[in-house]
């Protein structure tokens, strides 16, 4: 439950200590002791699969809200970023910026090697792509109404006039 909260609530990344040892950039572990602890992390390529390094079961549970689960491995997690799943997620309250940033904030190490290169952990591509995800959930809005049907016979202006001042007023 505080995992869900943590990642809805657009506090940007979870606790270091709720990855494992050595996968947060910035966590004081230096690459020997990422190796050692057997590389954790999250790799998200261009194609919108998400492989998540980790003998742990909060990723698998983390990537399900807003990722369909491909394959469950001892060490191995593969998922596929998927426009339902999104969607999905996105109406419980996840926000595009929200996965971004787990998604960087747990980034296995080789993916942190793209920054070194001047190249974002999650690719453009897919970055752009929820967003249009998340603008297609906003871009029609309903509201509540009321329709009145009068017979042409029926229609008073002067009554129509009425009506709409007192449903104004209230």
């Amino acid at each position: 439950r505080e995992v869900a909260s943590a990642l809805t609530s657009g506090c940007g990344v979870l606790p270091p200590e709720l990855y494992g040892r050595g996968c947060c950039p910035g966590d004081g572990a230096g690459e020997a002791q990422v190796e050692a602890s057997g590389d954790q992390g999250i790799i998200v390529e261009s194609n919108f699969k998400v492989y998540a390094y980790t003998a742990g079961p909060l990723h698998a549970a983390l990537l399900g809200f807003f990722c369909r689960i491909v394959a469950r491995l001892p060490n191995l997690v593969v998922a596929q970023l998927a426009a339902d799943t999104v969607l999905r997620a996105m109406k419980r309250g996840v926000c595009t910026d929200n996965i971004v940033r787990y998604l960087e904030g747990a980034a296995h190490p080789r993916a942190m090697k793209r920054t070194r290169e001047g190249l974002p952990v999650v690719p453009a591509n897919v970055k752009n792509q929820l967003e249009v995800w998340e603008s297609s959930r906003t871009r029609t809005a309903s509201h509540e109404a009321v329709l009145f049907e009068w017979a042409p016979a029926e229609f008073d202006a002067d009554e129509f006039e009425a009506a709409r001042r007192v449903a104004e007023q209230a």
